[in-house]
């Protein structure tokens, strides 16, 4: 199995050849074009650079779910420096990631008490939006049938991305200065 990229302009077909455990799927381009992100059925994902030709391996899930694929990947920033993700962690929770391209590192976003799914980046990379449960616990264990009845409810999220980034959601301060008027110092320094 194996990569290919053909050209509208010229029709020529580039071929590269993957290492990863097979059956390739759910290709993501970056907003350049210069890079791919897809997974595989062993539940992984990766990056392609077209112009260097590495695969790099940015993830797998640490719990098996069914299926034949699951899609990792969340969304590309609209540089295409970042890429978010969400694994499956041994909690059998989904669990958010955003992986830097220049630093070829991951960083944690959700802290594994909630269940999260599709981490998006807003268009001018601020902040980074994701769904999250709270109650999926008896409904994400796929195996166990007492879960039939029961659902599981989301909402969403929104994470800044910059320190300077201030939450639009930050409550704001309800007290107000009193400012003193002229008139009123005036009187203050005349009982003096």
């Amino acid at each position: 199995y194996a990569l290919h990229f053909q050209s509208t302009v010229t029709g020529r077909v580039s071929k590269h050849s993957l290492s990863g455990s097979g059956f390739y799927a759910n290709i993501h381009w970056s907003p350049d074009s210069k890079k791919v992100c897809f997974v595989d059925n062993g539940r992984s994902l990766y990056v392609f650079d077209r112009n260097s030709k590495k695969i790099t391996k940015i993830a797998s899930d640490e719990l098996y779910f069914p299926g034949i694929f699951r899609e990792l990947f969340g969304s590309w920033s609209f540089d295409s420096n970042w890429i978010s993700y969400t694994t499956i962690t041994q909690t059998n929770f989904e669990k958010a990631f955003t992986y830097s391209l220049k630093d070829n590192k991951s960083y944690v976003i959700s802290d594994g008490l909630a269940n999260v799914s599709e981490p998006v980046f807003d268009p001018r990379g601020k902040y980074l939006y994701m769904l999250a449960s709270t109650d999926a616990g008896p409904v994400v264990n796929w195996f166990d049938q007492s879960n039939n009845d029961m659902t599981a409810t989301s909402s969403i999220y929104l994470v800044t991305l910059q320190k300077e980034t201030i939450s639009p959601f930050t409550k704001e301060n309800d007290e107000e200065e009193i400012k003193k008027s002229e008139n009123t110092n005036k009187k203050e320094e005349e009982k003096e």
